[in-house]
């Protein structure tokens, strides 16, 4: 009887153990299946942040790329890359190609976390556009009097038009000169009226209807800009050549200011050297106030001039009261409005609209990527080019020594202007930038 309990009572505590040790191996297993899953999720989260990490930095690249491409636009290759380090120790490697030809560009810019081990890459398409200016006329060249064109100068028609040009005094083109529709069609010497038309009766608008008509509101609106900081000129002589000699950051000071005025009168006012006033993420505008005649050491008395030379730029709108000099790669992004003469020389640039009231004279290689509009003569030489719709109220507009204007325009009527910039499309993944300022139909 006992051995029978007692054979009992062990197989009773076999079993015990046995589910004991059952239970103790399912806890074991439960708890290292726990722990691997900490780990693996410590491992996804680190992996994330990683991930948003070099994601972060390729977008950070991104937003570098489109500012460094305008401001170097004309210099940059195919396939150039550059590295742009950032604050964690992490970096964005930026790669620039063209797609096609250089109007677009393709961004890759590549993320990379501090110890290099992730990365992420994102792309963006930048299309550069030149400026134009949408008119309700069939035609992007205006001309109040003459239009003369010679040895390899060109006009060329990208909208279409029914004419490519308007004068109304006599069109003249010799020496290899053409103007080419954008069905193809040109004109030669021989055979130019196809494409440009001769009407007296265009000779008879006054100035303000040559404004309103082609720019939509009066020369003085477009002069009327608020500053909020006067820039003193530099220690010297009050009068006399190159008074104003700013360079380098001299200009950080106002950096808050929205607006900038140069007042001096009886000189020559000048920005030039690394001078850079304003940025493509935040322009600012220059109003330069000049006017008399001022001597040169030698006696020779000149009109008072602002120079913008030595690759000196400024991102905002200019509004010069008198004469006017963009010289050795200067540039301008943004409106340019000049009471007197601009003369742009050695491959300087104006990005964006161009108001002039006296003459406008444009040499060795400079070009003007928007729409042209002066009360004066207007001469495009030497390998120049106009970017965008031109008028002239001046006596003639001269095209010489492979001068070109590439005209745009879309007939439509005229019911307002706004003004526009970027377009983001596809989520913000591609942008079209537009040089300066494009005047659009609304």
């Amino acid at each position: 009887m006992r051995g029978g309990q007692f054979k009992i009572q062990k197989a009773q505590g076999f079993a015990t153990l046995l589910f004991t040790m059952v239970v103790l191996a399912s806890i074991t297993a439960f708890a290292f299946i726990s722990a691997q899953a900490v780990v693996t999720n410590q491992r996804s989260v680190t992996s994330y942040h990683a991930t948003q990490s070099a994601f972060n930095i390729a977008q950070a690249g991104l937003g570098y790329a489109v500012p460094y491409l305008t401001e170097n636009y004309a210099t940059i290759a195919n396939g150039s890359t550059r590295q742009v380090n950032m604050p964690d120790g992490g970096y964005a490697s930026l790669q620039f190609d063209f797609v096609g030809d250089k109007d677009t560009i393709r961004v890759t810019s590549t993320g990379y976390t501090a110890d290099g081990a992730v990365s992420f890459s994102v792309q963006e398409l930048v299309k550069y556009q030149n400026s134009e200016i949408v008119t309700p006329w069939s035609y992007g060249v205006q001309s109040r009097g003459n239009l003369m064109m010679r040895d390899n100068a060109q006009i060329l028609d990208l909208s279409g038009g029914i004419y490519t040009a308007i004068v109304g005094g006599t069109r003249t083109l010799v020496d290899s000169s053409k103007t080419t529709l954008a069905s193809g069609v040109s004109s030669i010497p021989a055979a130019i009226k196809s494409d440009l038309q001769e009407n007296p009766a265009f000779s008879a608008k006054t100035n303000d209807e040559l404004a309103i008509e082609f720019l939509g509101q009066p020369i003085a609106d477009f002069q009327a800009i608020t500053t909020a900081a006067s820039l003193p000129v530099n220690a010297g002589t009050p009068e006399g050549s190159y008074i104003y000699d700013y360079n380098a950051t001299t200009f950080a000071p106002y950096s808050s200011a929205s607006s900038y005025t140069i007042n001096q009168v009886n000189g020559e006012a000048q920005l030039k050297g690394t001078t850079t006033i304003g940025s493509p993420s935040s322009p600012k505008n220059l109003v330069v106030n000049l006017s008399g005649n001022y001597t040169l050491p030698g006696g020779t008395v000149k009109a008072s001039e602002f120079q913008i030379r030595q690759n000196g730029k400024i991102y905002g709108d200019l509004v010069i009261n008198g004469n006017a000099t963009i010289v050795e790669s200067g540039q301008v992004t943004g409106k340019i409005i000049v009471e007197g003469n601009l003369t742009l020389v050695d491959s300087s640039v104006i990005n964006g609209t161009v108001i002039v009231k006296g003459d406008l004279l444009m040499l060795n290689s400079s070009q003007v990527n928007g729409a042209v509009f002066a009360l004066g003569k207007i001469e495009v030489n030497q390998t120049a080019a106009i970017n965008g719709g031109v008028v002239s109220g001046g006596n003639e507009i001269r095209l010489v020594s492979s001068g070109k204007i590439r005209a745009r325009v879309q007939m439509q009527a005229m019911a307002g202007w706004r003004e526009a910039g970027w377009t983001a499309r596809n989520g913000g993944f591609q942008q079209d930038r537009c040089f300066g300022s494009i005047l659009l139909m609304y």
